[in-house]
């Protein structure tokens, strides 16, 4: 298996070949234990309640808010092989931690994942064509507080606006401008932030690329950015950090069109 085989597409995320979905509308989930399977949700999922699990899913928000909104205080979510689209602000927002898996999400008004708690792991998602708001700043991952979460093999393609071929493509429900911000954005806005991995990931795009930097909390600690491969469709940098190199581990990260090393992630683009 090549490496291009192994990279997230519209291909091998959302539900699983031959499932069958059932149509449903949208539902705020307060049974613990819930499972929802195999089904077409028109509208958005509010979750209140712990040991939650999504799997095998096409939603449309409908223009909602968020897709999927996991409230404070929930343990146990997670999500798998599903497709989210058409939320006005993020496809996917956590409040607790959540756990994504070959989740793909696009054509949104901003951000693909918003985790606002820490503990997540999103791993094998594909994020991509996000922005379509007129003032968005969109990010493929948003992160502004918490600790121990890991982004891991995910495809995050988020081309600088203008890129030839980009902002041309057709959009959901209109226009066709995407907005791009960062792939990543790791940024102590709302509280300290720990322990964040993102490592074995596909990345492109953004002014910077990746962010991981001080907004108030003081710089992120004890990191990694790691064994990444990197697009070139950026504006500026392909990391804006002030962490210091022993609390960002940089090491192993390649252009992903050759797969040579990249000397310095912090250089301005030429």
């Amino acid at each position: 298996m090549t490496i291009t085989d192994r990279r997230p597409t519209e291909k091998n995320t959302g539900p699983r070949a031959g499932v069958v979905l059932k149509p449903m509308d949208s539902m705020t989930i307060t049974k613990d234990g819930t499972r929802l399977s195999a089904v077409k949700i028109d509208g958005q999922i509010v979750v209140e309640a712990h040991d939650v699990t999504i799997e095998d899913y096409e939603l449309d928000a409908k223009g909602g808010a968020y897709g999927i909104h996991v409230k404070p205080g929930v343990e146990e979510f997670s999500t798998a092989h599903g497709r989210v689209r058409n939320a006005s602000s993020a496809g996917i927002y956590a409040q607790s931690p959540a756990h994504l898996k070959r989740v793909e999400i696009h054509h949104c008004g901003a951000d693909a994942f918003k985790d606002q708690s820490g503990g997540a792991l999103a791993e094998f998602c594909y994020f991509h064509h996000l922005g379509m708001a007129v003032d968005a700043h969109a990010d493929g991952v948003q992160q502004r507080l918490g600790s121990h979460s890991r982004y891991f093999r995910c495809n995050i393609n988020m081309p600088a606006p203008g890129t030839p071929g980009y902002a041309a493509y057709a959009a959901a429900g209109g226009g066709g401008t995407f907005r791009s911000n960062a792939a990543l954005i790791i940024q102590t806005g709302d509280g300290p932030i720990s322990y964040v991995s993102v490592e074995y990931c596909w990345l492109n795009g953004g002014g910077y690329c990746v962010y991981f930097t001080d907004k108030g909390k003081g710089p992120p600690t004890h990191c990694s950015l790691s064994y990444n491969r990197f697009g070139r469709d950026y504006q500026y940098k392909l990391l804006e950090t002030d962490c210091s190199a022993d609390q960002l581990l940089r090491v192993g990260n390649v252009w992903d069109d050759t797969g040579q090393p990249i000397a310095d992630l912090g250089a301005m683009k030429k």
